[in-house]
């Protein structure tokens, strides 16, 4: 799959029943292909409160996302945080026994207690690590390899599974093409892209 499918994409609470909202971003970093956090608003009815998961505590089903965690963990610590409105919830901080792959037992008691450390200020949170940057911010971006300007970002292709990130969809105006991810090098500010020689760039299908 793109990471341009999946933004807009429902996510589920664990019982993949009830959606708890939808993906509006997912973050990338140059030089290391893992897919590590994704950027879910929680308001279903036009407001912005944006929430990081962990991208392994979402598991893929067809058209949406499950997550680990039940509707009720979450909007309880939103009801007793009424001023974390428009605030990030950064799930990245949880132990490893609430962060762990889909299935893991998660103690309502441990969850609410770090979740009302991990509140944030910021109604745009940024990354939750140096070097990340969110697609949609360097989506359209300029590339760049050592002969100069070769194209657009016009998607990213991974393994939503393997949680990694697998190649580069760029559009150099007469084709696109794709750009193995690991030929990403840097991506200064978020503002272009720079990737390694790349011989033999494959069309996609």
């Amino acid at each position: 799959m793109k990471l341009s499918a999946f933004l807009g994409m429902p996510v589920r609470d664990r019982t993949g029943d009830g959606t708890v909202g939808e993906v509006i971003d997912l973050a990338v970093r140059a030089g290391d292909a893992a897919l590590t956090y994704i950027l879910v608003n929680l308001n279903m009815t036009g407001g912005f409160d944006p929430i990081i998961f962990r991208a392994d505590t979402l598991r893929f089903e067809e058209e949406y996302l499950v997550s680990v965690f039940s509707a009720q963990e979450i909007s309880t610590k939103r009801q007793n945080n009424p001023s974390s409105s428009g605030s990030s919830l950064d799930l990245s901080v949880l132990p490893p026994q609430v962060i762990g792959p889909f299935g893991n037992t998660i103690a309502p008691v441990v969850i609410g207690a770090v979740l009302n450390e991990a509140l944030q200020d910021k109604p745009h949170p940024d990354p939750p690590e140096d070097e990340y940057c969110w697609f949609r911010k360097i989506q359209g971006s300029s590339i760049f390899d050592p002969s100069g300007e070769i194209g657009v970002l016009q998607d990213i292709g991974c393994d939503f599974e393997g949680k990694s990130m697998l190649f580069l969809q760029v559009d150099n105006g007469h084709e696109v093409t794709k750009i193995p991810y690991e030929a990403l090098r840097n991506i200064p500010g978020g503002d272009y892209l720079v990737v390694s020689s790349v011989t033999d760039p494959v069309r996609p299908v």
